[in-house]
């Protein structure tokens, strides 16, 4: 199962800002380790707003390819939940436990 090799970790968004020419993307840094900073691009823009987003404790995977979107660099990916009622799409952050640090590494018991 693809989602057992995720590596999933505790971050924490550190800035925000909007990727030019784009009215869904987010460029985010996000603190994932002591001294590790990585760059994620998102599409929460929609969904979350930006006051939202900073300084919020996420939870994200880190052993992703590197990929560009709208020609800025994504070294990870910030988890989001999705749902759509009467047709109405929800985007929602993941919530992170209480208590938990940045780095923190996110597994799930009995996989």
């Amino acid at each position: 199962d693809p989602i057992c090799k995720a590596r999933l970790a505790i971050g924490k968004v550190i800035e925000v800002s909007h990727v030019e020419n784009s009215d869904k993307l987010y460029c985010c840094k996000v603190q994932v380790g002591p001294e590790e900073v990585r760059q994620v691009i998102t599409g929460l823009r929609k969904f979350v707003p930006e006051d939202d987003l900073k300084n919020r404790m996420v939870l994200t995977i880190l052993n992703l390819k590197v990929a560009k979107l709208a020609g800025q660099t994504s070294e990870a990916m910030i988890l989001a939940t999705e749902s759509e009622t009467d047709g109405n799409l929800s985007v929602k952050l993941v919530n992170v436990p209480d208590g938990a640090v940045v780095g923190d590494v996110v597994a799930a018991e009995g996989v």
